[in-house]
């Protein structure tokens, strides 16, 4: 975890389990070595599941490494020595001595997919694959040798073997033991995690190392785990551990300690790693400490909170007692003092902060962490709810029933000889609006604008964003979101016009200051944040984080598009509106005439139902209040006008050839080209041209996952048609109308006269192929078609043929 602590706390583990192995109830006669590995590639392939087991001779083996290490065990995901785990093979040897004659041990073995052989002596004991088992061999009376090969075939290897056998239990008998155990006197932790961490330059063994606090009370840990494990323990303030219970789904699993300790087995439960609720059937309470993770290399537990019993005189409430550990005269000092939140910007060693939440009624907070070279830890009532990896602010919400509630937070410098600084902000939640409380809210406004303001972060080290109004005619309803948290400040605005706030900030009560208190802020999560009018990246499978979406957001809300906009990437101080939104503006992103029934929130629109005027596809009731339903189709079906009238293509549309229109689909009020074409066909390379082969449109400074395309042309039919469409498209989505109306087929029939076609494309991958045909079904493709019919219909039903089709099946059975 921490750098500084660990190589301490490594050095430490050296020294005190170099002459340890682990402790078990009935090994005390024997005495097993380290073993020497050898490491080789072998040219067996890549195939999951398949490669040599070791007796396919044309397989060609080379060593490549080989080092001593304490077991036989490899948790790998990256190539280990420059070997591809498919063709790792790797080979273990070591000595187990033994006192006794004839002496049955038992070896667990954690495997993955891969061959195993197990020799003892040099003569093989078994030999299998892909299946963790375990092998029950006697040994002679002296040294013994062993030998394991394995042979890789998966693009990770996971590989454990363990000697050690430990006290089994079953839930009766664990429940009888734990009597004895006065468990309201013993401080109880629970670890879990699915695998030992795994790194790319070394193996460390399946080892996970646990460095236990310092407690006036006994330790009692349940560890967990999917994957075997050598749990290492580390007591370097000498603890007393009332016991070890080892839970899991692989065999093997493994613990080390510094002086005997009781380790028990029980059967995996019915829940994964990452629940400790069970350990309340056995101990009857929770864990004083609980931590999951997928993968682990080390943990350090964190001090305890004191004894239950007199909570009032510990730890204050809804304040913290601060502990920060610093360097000082050559030694280390620990500074100790009570704080409302922690905030540390000194150089430290390690800090802790303690202290109850408490709350008359069900809240949820919100824990804001402003971190740098700072590693941290929330714990809640005992389990470990946040971790940081990285200095970067994260926000950890967190629902508190009523009562008291431990909160202990935890912080240790990522890096030596590096600043450290560390913050925690808690705020309360405002309590989210739903759509339709929100929209019966603004209802009773009267006559007003809504401005929408959009910014990613703060450029200043408080958060704050101020906040400068311009004059306005109207009142204001103010629509505010951030990326990053930021706090809008409002103490130099003139607030006189403006109605109400509409925020996305979960913790608004803090994230708005110096708002006149008359002034309402509502609270809408759902808010879409966006810090560009027209998008300068692609936006590939989603409309989310665009004005387009926070414009329909709005309209949705109030019934009208925001009549200005304020948006920046970073701000200290943000001037609402920046831009006013007229038609004009609208006309650019194609949203002037949208129609007065749309409502996003219940719609979830493609990106083609978003290019032009969207219009309702879902049923609304006007005369509810409740939220719309999102599954009742529209009734009756709407009337969709294509592209053609937001483009202007309405008029001289041309006969035997096509107007073609190639445009952003955020910005399709100007298009990049228009223009005759004789063919529908567009890609993303090749030789530019605009001629009668159609358009190659890499050159237009259209991103590919925004390039939209509309294409509007007539054909004349002399006679009666049936008409075959053919398209070629990748990831995009096409809508083909023929005459006003959507056609979903390949084939359509056409009467004599001229025929309105329109086609609307809009790309959705890093390039863009596309290519649209209609044409008369051929002769050949009519009779064909026909014959086929006519065969199908002298056929026997579907049901009669599968009777056959049955009896065909058990005759040649028989046969």
């Amino acid at each position: 975890m921490i750098r500084n602590f660990v190589v301490f706390v490594f050095a430490l583990v050296i020294h005190i389990f170099a002459a340890t192995s682990a402790h078990s109830n009935n090994q005390s006669d024997l005495i097993i070595s380290s073993f020497t590995v050898r490491y080789f590639s072998e040219n067996d392939g890549n195939k999951p599941g398949e490669g040599n087991d070791g007796t396919n001779k044309s397989v060609v083996t080379k060593e490549i490494s080989s080092e001593t290490v304490k077991r036989p065990a490899l948790m790998l995901t990256f190539p280990f020595h420059g070997i591809d785990s498919h063709n790792l093979y790797a080979v273990w040897e070591g000595t187990i001595h033994t006192t006794s004659e004839n002496r049955l041990v038992n070896a667990h073995f954690d495997v993955s997919r891969s061959d195993v052989s197990f020799y003892v002596n040099n003569q093989l004991v078994d030999k299998w694959a892909d299946d963790s088992r375990t092998v029950q061999f006697s040994l002679e009376k002296g040294e013994n040798a062993v030998r394991i090969e394995l042979h890789n075939h998966w693009h990770t290897t996971s590989f454990n073997v363990s000697f050690t056998d430990y006290q089994k239990l079953d839930n009766a008998s664990a429940l009888e033991l734990f009597k004895g155990i006065d468990f309201n006197s013993t401080k109880v932790v629970y670890l879990g995690a699915y695998e030992a961490h795994h790194h790319r330059a070394d193996n460390n063994g399946n080892e996970i190392l646990v460095t236990l606090p310092k407690s006036s009370t006994p330790i009692f840990l349940f560890l967990n785990s999917y994957r075997a494990i050598n749990w290492v323990i580390s007591n370097p303030n000498k603890a007393a551990i009332a016991g070890v219970v080892l839970r899991g789904r692989s065999k093997g699993n493994t613990v080390t300690t510094s002086s005997p300790i009781d380790v028990y087995e029980l059967p995996a439960g019915s829940s994964s790693y990452k629940s400790s609720h069970d350990i309340r059937n056995f101990i009857g309470r929770s864990a004083d400490y609980a931590f999951t993770e997928y993968s682990l290399s080390n943990i350090i537990v964190p001090g305890f909170f004191k004894e239950k019993g007199s909570l009032e005189d510990n730890y204050p409430v809804n304040a913290f007692e601060e502990l920060v550990v610093v360097s000082q005269g050559g030694g280390a000092v620990t500074k100790n003092q009570v704080v409302k939140e922690p905030a540390l910007s000194e150089s430290f060693s390690q800090a802790q902060w303690r202290g109850y939440i408490e709350v008359a009624e069900k809240i949820d907070k919100s824990f804001k962490f402003s971190n740098q070279n700072v590693l941290a830890e929330l714990i809640i009532d005992g389990r470990s709810v946040w971790r940081t990896k990285k200095g970067t602010d994260k926000i950890y919400e967190h629902s508190f029933e009523p009562g008291r509630h431990e909160v202990m937070m935890v912080a240790y410098p990522a890096l030596d000889q590096k600043p450290s600084q560390f913050a925690v902000s808690i705020t309360e939640n405002a309590r989210e609006l739903k759509y339709d409380e929100l929209t019966n809210i603004l209802k009773e406004f009267e006559d007003f604008e809504s401005v929408y303001c959009g910014v990613e972060r703060s450029t200043e080290a408080d958060q704050n964003v101020g906040v400068i109004i311009n004059d306005s005619t109207k009142p204001v309803v103010l629509f505010l979101t951030s990326y990053r948290g930021v706090i809008w400040n409002f103490e130099h605005a003139k607030t006189d016009n403006v109605l109400a706030i509409v925020t996305s900030a979960k913790n608004s009560s803090e994230a708005i200051k110096n708002l006149p208190a008359h002034i309402p802020v509502y609270n809408f999560f759902q808010l879409s944040n966006t810090t560009d009018f027209i998008p300068t990246r692609g936006y590939r499978g989603t409309i989310n984080r665009t004005f387009k979406k926070a414009a329909l957001q709005i309209f949705s809300l109030t019934g009208r598009l925001p009549t200005g906009s304020s948006l920046a990437k970073q701000a200290k101080t943000i001037t609402v509106p920046t831009k006013v939104l007229d038609r004009e503006q609208y006309l650019r992103i194609g949203f002037a005439d949208v129609s007065a029934d749309y409502n996003i929130f219940i719609e979830y629109p493609k990106k083609i139902d978003m290019v032009f005027n969207p219009v309702p596809t879902r049923y609304v009731d006007h005369s509810s209040t409740s939220t719309p339903k999102r599954t009742r189709k529209l009734e009756p079906e709407v009337h969709r006008d294509s592209w053609a009238k937001p483009l202007g293509a309405t008029e001289d549309i041309p006969i035997g050839k096509f107007r073609a229109y190639y445009f952003d689909m955020f910005n399709p009020g100007e298009p990049k080209f228009s223009g005759i074409v004789k063919k529908v066909f567009v890609e993303t390379t090749g030789e530019s041209r605009r001629d009668s082969s159609g358009a190659i449109v890499y050159n237009l400074g259209i991103i590919p996952e925004n390039f939209s395309a509309f294409w509007i042309g007539k054909i004349k039919l002399r006679k009666d048609s049936e008409m075959i469409i053919e398209m070629d498209f990748g990831h995009a989505s096409t809508r083909v109308l023929i005459d006003d109306k959507v056609v979903k087929d390949r084939k359509i029939s056409l009467k004599k006269g001229i025929h309105k076609i329109e086609i609307e494309h809009v790309n959705d991958w890093h390039t863009y192929d596309f290519s649209f045909s209609i044409a008369r079904e051929s002769k050949f493709a009519q009779v064909f078609g026909a014959v086929k019919d006519r065969i199908r219909e002298s056929l026997p039903s579907d049901r009669t043929m599968e009777r056959f089709g049955r009896k065909i099946s058990e005759l040649l059975q028989r046969i």
